[in-house]
């Protein structure tokens, strides 16, 4: 039944690639670091990392398929999200979670700006607008705006985006497991098959590592 509803969804949308695309980037074959904001890998647990774009609507439809889905998974991966800008016009997006990360309220700012841009349709697309929000939620604004424009922050931004650049991300909502294989939504027949497809791929890490569930 599920399945059924997204896919009229997406019909009445017009939305029937899934996904927020961007010319893909080359791949880079050597080595680099793993990305900011991702979590590293513990005993028996596979790392997971999605990719994501705040103004995003697919990001927006999928977290309530991936919700759920971690609290089944909670015992073998380790979640973290990753903001990232393959267009100029998302850097300040990913700008606003780093900050809202170092300020320690990632929590109640993540939910709170997808649903100003997807519910209430609100035009947040700057530093200013942004740290105006924030402000709204009883966030210092000032000191939301200078994390936003902290060094720490762009550092963050390029460590990120030289992930998305390596592995190749070109669409948003992407997820990587152990740092290693992507896999996109708009490839997998939509949220199902993508969260079908992660699946095999952790179960296929935890054999070889003989961490088997």
């Amino acid at each position: 039944m599920r399945k059924w509803i997204r896919i009229i969804g997406l019909a009445v949308t017009g939305f029937w690639l899934i996904g927020c695309e961007a010319p893909p980037p080359p791949a880079e074959s050597s080595p680099t670091t793993a990305p900011a904001t991702a979590v590293a890998e513990k005993p028996g647990k596979i790392a997971l990392t999605l990719y994501f774009w705040y103004g995003c609507p697919h990001c927006f439809e999928f977290r309530h398929y991936l919700q759920p889905w971690l609290e089944d998974w909670s015992d073998k991966v380790t979640f973290s999200r990753v903001p990232i800008a393959l267009r100029p016009d998302w850097i300040d997006h990913a700008r606003a979670f780093y900050a809202a990360r170092a300020l320690g309220v990632l929590p109640r700012f993540h939910l709170a700006l997808y649903d100003a841009l997807h519910v209430q349709k609100r035009e947040l697309n700057s530093v200013a607008a942004l740290s105006e929000f924030a402000g709204s939620l009883g966030i210092d604004a000032a000191a939301f705006r200078a994390a936003m424009l902290a060094p720490e922050t762009t550092a963050a931004l390029r460590r990120d985006n030289a992930a998305v650049k390596r592995l190749a991300i070109h669409t948003t909502p992407t997820l990587v497991i152990a740092d290693q294989h992507r896999v996109f939504a708009s490839e997998k027949g939509g949220y199902d098959g993508l969260l079908a497809s992660a699946e095999d791929l952790i179960e296929q890490k935890l054999a070889r590592s003989g961490q088997v569930h």
